[in-house]
């Protein structure tokens, strides 16, 4: 079978070398930086038989190369993984709280395992990191092989959707944007892959699912830094301070269902502590430091970072480090959306980690003349440039960026 694969930075590579592996004649085209494989003008001039393709391409890209069945990314995944001896797998998937969600239920499991998410992938117990990959659909394969190695569980977070080799597939959110060069949404390529899972885990029920869906709001109940759980026999309520911060309240909330579903009491969930980069905190010397940059970061987290920073401070006056450290992130942090989070939050110092450009177009906007800016280039630079502010004032980071 003559097999084209497209976009070879999210994955693709894998895609390709597996398909090869089976004796197929595999083509490839980088249809981002056009630095490997063939290039699409040699690709239109041939007909293959199999065309895969990510859900976030353009379909420009597909329509221009001719060719009989075509699948996305995720589809090539489960026509080629094999879960082997693990289990069980889950996989999840969404535009928030994804990689929080993983590593919540990752701490309530129990045996050996493999937990894939945006940190890395973890051999547990022990949480030997094993290598570090993107969350693209491909990342699954060696993911769930190595978990099959170890005849252990497997949990593994994806974007844009899942593959369908999960024994229960989680949802984290219904948030949505565009893809596709603007042609599709991300919900729309979400909710499609869902109903390759048997069962489902998400907030509200999804329409069109037609497998069993568990909803959060059925079997969880939080009231301030308490939840209380209830399913088929299970039940009992823990406490976190975390539950009080919207960026662990849910995912707290879709573990420990989750875990209920597999048989497991989502009582230690009380010990769990804050993501590095998620709304984790130390001290240099007396002075707070809060760590909220990651993939995930937007207005709403800088805003509930900086009531957190001021709650675990006792001080009012917080040194901000806000912006975007990485472009190749599928939804940005536009600069209104910064301009939005500062005259909410009402920092003493904003330091702003992108381009000089964007820094000049924050500066323009209403209300932005009151606040001291500065510009550093990357996340640990500006770390660098806010320690060395004289003061008590608490530190914030909250950058966009891949960690």
């Amino acid at each position: 079978m003559r097999v084209l694969v497209l976009d070879t930075i999210h994955g693709g590579t894998l895609l390709k070398e597996r398909y090869e592996a089976l004796g197929h004649d595999v083509d490839a085209v980088d249809v981002y930086r056009g630095e490997s494989g063939i290039s699409l003008e040699e690709a239109k001039k041939k007909r293959y038989d199999l065309i895969v393709s990510p859900v976030h391409l353009d379909p420009a890209y597909e329509i221009s190369c001719s060719g009989g069945r075509r699948i996305s990314h995720h589809d090539a995944v489960r026509d080629l993984a094999e879960k082997g001896s693990a289990d069980p797998v889950i996989e999840i998937t969404g535009s928030r709280g994804k990689t929080t969600t993983a590593h919540a239920l990752a701490y309530l499991m129990t045996g050996k395992g493999v937990l894939h998410s945006s940190t890395g992938t973890w051999e547990c117990p022990g949480n030997h990191l094993l290598w570090r990959r993107s969350v693209t659909p491909a990342s699954v394969i060696p993911a769930l092989e190595m978990a099959s190695g170890i005849s252990g569980w497997c949990i593994a977070e994806v974007s844009l959707g899942v593959t369908g080799i999960s024994d229960i597939a989680v949802l984290t959110s219904f948030q949505d944007y565009p893809i596709a060069g603007g042609e599709r949404r991300a919900i729309d390529a979400k909710i499609s892959s869902l109903n390759h899972s048997p069962k489902l885990v998400s907030e509200a029920p999804v329409d069109g699912y037609e497998g069993e869906n568990t909803c959060v709001d059925d079997v969880t109940l939080v009231d301030g830094d308490a939840c209380a759980y209830a399913f088929d026999g299970i039940e009992g309520v823990f406490t976190n301070p975390l539950l009080t911060l919207s960026g662990y309240m849910m995912p707290l909330r879709l573990a420990a269902t989750t875990a209920m579903l597999l048989g497991i009491d989502p009582a230690p969930l009380a010990s769990f502590e804050a993501l590095c980069g998620r709304m984790s905190h130390e001290y240099a010397g007396n002075r707070l430091v809060l760590d909220n940059s990651n993939s995930g970061t937007n207005a709403v987290t800088s805003d509930e970072a900086c009531v957190y920073a001021r709650v675990l401070s006792g001080i009012e006056d917080i040194v901000l480090v806000i912006g975007i450290e990485a472009k190749n992130i599928c939804e940005g942090f536009p600069v209104r959306d910064v301009a939005a989070a500062v005259r909410v939050t009402e920092p003493a110092i904003v330091i702003y980690v992108g381009d000089e450009k964007d820094l000049c177009e924050l500066k323009d906007m209403p209300g932005m003349k009151r606040y001291a800016m500065s510009r550093s280039e990357s996340l640990e630079a500006a770390r660098k440039t806010a320690l060395e502010i004289p003061g008590d004032m608490s530190i914030v980071l909250s950058v966009k960026t891949w960690r």
